[in-house]
């Protein structure tokens, strides 16, 4: 069993992670533009709907669910076809639990895809279709019935058998267990769950879902723990394909101590041996979402870092999520930066080296709520749903990386004169003086610099980067 060091590797990372908000000059490497669909209706007038997850047929085409928070909870899907996005259809007479936090889960390969679901704090469930969604299975029951079993988690392992993390807790709350159940007949039957948790530190947090990801013999189940109310991310791994947990390591090094639920999990893939993690921390002061690389056959960390390096302290962040491959990577949130409730996307091509500002996947000019968004990814596009919370509708679109020339090719020209820059469109930009220090930020289409000094300044867009001067 092997641990990371402790109080000199997170001093060290705490310097590193303060560092990022200093930065002279951000990172060049962004070679590829993204190309936006506009939003498309997927559901609406239905109320209370919550959480929407979307996964992609064999085809590449969007299945989305999502649950109603009703008496009793309902959970629809519909898939798009012809153009739109088909009538929504009831999928389990079983009442699934669902919050802004919390609900059922997705999973895909190729026209294979699995949807688990707790049903209301009475077991976990889980729901088969073969034929990239068009119809699903009968749900199957996951836990056996000892205990109770919670937020479940689902993926699908190479030979596509699924497999579930979930939590056992007994009926006071005070045993927390996190464990893994795997299927080796698709689904139809699972094998008797094995803890994750029993070799970590103190137990995991009692309501924070985890997330289990798969590759060849390779399990890891990922949750946040509960170590004297300090709350970082771990991740238990079996070599052996579930059948016992016997390494971990601890993943977020930055003692969130809280004595309440952070009600917030993690979500993570794994390629090649490397695990792409995205998870939200309180612990340097507003609620903020990081992302981290992990080689799981070293059991080391390799990189940490938060998505947006220009949060302030009014801001809070939630609900992240992540797709994509080794190179190609994107994580979506929510945060309060105008003031009310956006989605936002920030992306990586270069396997987490260097990462875009955020960008809004919502539409900031609207005066609601934008809430819950997923991501999936396959084919350089990456594929999201989030939900318009004051009118209740959910929307899906899309975005496509596309290659640039040159490396570091400035996309536009800037008009520039001594009181204003003008932008192509609205954009999501970063000003820094020559220094390295941020004085500027925002999601616009005109530029105010008139009162800014005379000198040389940097301005970062989504896809570019112009040195300018002012006079």
């Amino acid at each position: 069993m092997e641990k990371m060091p402790s109080l000199l590797v997170k001093q060290a990372l705490l310097t590193l992670l303060s560092s990022l908000f200093l930065l002279i000059i951000p990172s060049l490497s962004f070679s590829q533009n993204l190309i936006w669909s506009q939003p498309i209706e997927v559901a609406s007038g239905v109320s209370a709907s919550l959480r929407p997850r979307v996964a992609l047929d064999n085809q590449d085409n969007p299945i989305v669910i999502f649950a109603q928070n009703a008496n009793p909870n309902q959970l629809y899907k519909t898939k798009f076809n012809n153009n739109a996005f088909e009538p929504i259809v009831n999928l389990a007479t079983a009442a699934p639990y669902v919050s802004s936090a919390a609900g059922p889960e997705i999973a895909f390969a190729n026209d294979i895809i699995y949807i688990s679901f707790e049903n209301e704090n009475e077991g976990v469930y889980m729901l088969k279709s073969i034929n990239g969604g068009n119809t699903f299975s009968d749900t199957v029951r996951v836990d056996n019935v000892h205990n109770k079993a919670v937020l479940p988690n689902v993926n699908i392992k190479s030979d596509f058998n699924p497999l579930l993390s979930f939590t056992r807790v007994n009926s006071s709350w005070t045993q927390i267990n996190q464990v893994v159940s795997n299927s080796i007949d698709g689904g139809q039957t699972f094998l008797p769950d094995v803890s994750a948790s029993v070799i970590t530190p103190n137990q995991p947090c009692e309501c924070c879902f985890s997330k289990v990801v798969s590759e060849g013999s390779t399990q890891a189940s990922i949750f946040r723990n509960n170590d004297n109310n300090v709350r970082n991310f771990y991740a238990s791994v079996s070599h052996d394909g579930g059948q016992s947990f016997s390494d971990y390591l601890e993943i977020d090094l930055l003692d969130w101590n809280l004595n309440a639920c952070p009600d917030a999990g993690p979500d993570a893939y794994l390629k090649n041996g490397k695990l792409f993690i995205t998870y939200r921390s309180g612990s340097l002061g507003p609620n903020r979402v990081f992302v981290a690389r992990v080689d799981l056959n070293s059991l080391s960390v390799e990189q940490v870092t938060p998505v947006d390096e220009a949060l302030s302290s009014s801001m809070a962040q939630k609900y992240p999520d992540i797709a994509g491959d080794e190179s190609n990577v994107g994580v979506v949130w929510m945060d309060n930066r105008s003031m009310l409730n956006d989605c936002f996307f920030s992306y990586s091509t270069d396997g987490f080296d260097s990462w875009s500002t955020p960008v809004y996947i919502s539409d900031s000019s609207l005066m609601v709520q934008f809430v819950e968004p997923d991501v999936a990814y396959r084919n350089n596009k990456f594929h999201f749903v989030y939900r318009n919370q004051n009118q209740n509708i959910i929307l899906y679109r899309t975005a496509e990386l596309q290659n640039t020339s040159s490396l570091h090719e400035v996309v536009f020209n800037l008009e520039i004169n001594d009181s204003k820059i003008q932008l192509p469109e609205h954009l999501n930009y970063q000003l820094f003086d020559v220094s390295g220090k941020l004085i500027q930020n925002g999601f616009e289409s005109t530029l105010d610099i008139s009162g800014l000094s005379k000198g040389l300044y940097l301005l970062k867009t989504p896809t570019s980067v112009h040195k300018f001067v002012k006079e």
